[in-house]
């Protein structure tokens, strides 16, 4: 019971940490492209927002997390991306949490580690792209894990999938599997 109840109290405090007010100036622009492709059913190749750059060739590598954030936000607004946020940080380091009590089967040192990983990463935790890619990268790291003994990690095609168009860190899938 104690350890269920120091769990939940770092979970809780994760959420806390994760839940607070937008601040990255991105999302402007990120919602903005989602709406565009909400509306027109294509993703833009070219600039289609800037002055100087206008027309330009563009790689939209994130266009699926811009299109995702849109509707969320057309849908809830602000707090629905917060919750979106929080949500997502909350999976990864419970997915990590997986990951650390099946090797060392201890609660307190695997919160321990927790607390510190969130407590290292919370400069990131904010609604952008590249949180996708923290709970992608957890969720290798788990799979590999548990699969990588039995040759079933096709299962991570895909969450490649999903990855390669969420952030451009989805590189980082393949190369998890080539060091495992």
């Amino acid at each position: 019971l104690l350890d269920v109840a120091l769990i939940t109290s770092v979970f809780c405090l994760i959420f806390t940490l994760a839940h607070r007010a937008i601040f990255d100036q991105d999302i402007w622009l990120h919602l903005k492209t989602g709406q565009f492709i909400a509306q027109n059913k294509t993703v833009p190749s070219a600039d289609i927002f800037s002055f100087t750059m206008a027309g330009k060739p563009w790689v939209n590598h994130s266009w699926l997390f811009q299109l995702i954030s849109y509707l969320v936000h057309s849908a809830w607004g602000p707090e629905g991306l917060i919750s979106l946020e929080c949500i997502l940080i909350l999976l990864s380091f419970l997915v990590l949490f997986l990951i650390g009590f099946g090797l060392v089967r201890s609660y307190l040192e695997v919160a321990i580690c927790i607390m510190i990983a969130a407590y290292a990463s919370i400069s990131r935790f904010n609604i952008r792209p590249d949180i996708f890619s923290l709970f992608f990268f957890a969720l290798y790291l788990y799979c590999l894990r548990l699969h990588i003994d039995k040759r079933r990690i096709f299962c991570l095609v895909p969450i490649q999938v999903l990855w390669v168009n969420l952030h451009g860190y989805f590189f980082l899938g393949p190369l998890l599997v080539f060091f495992f």
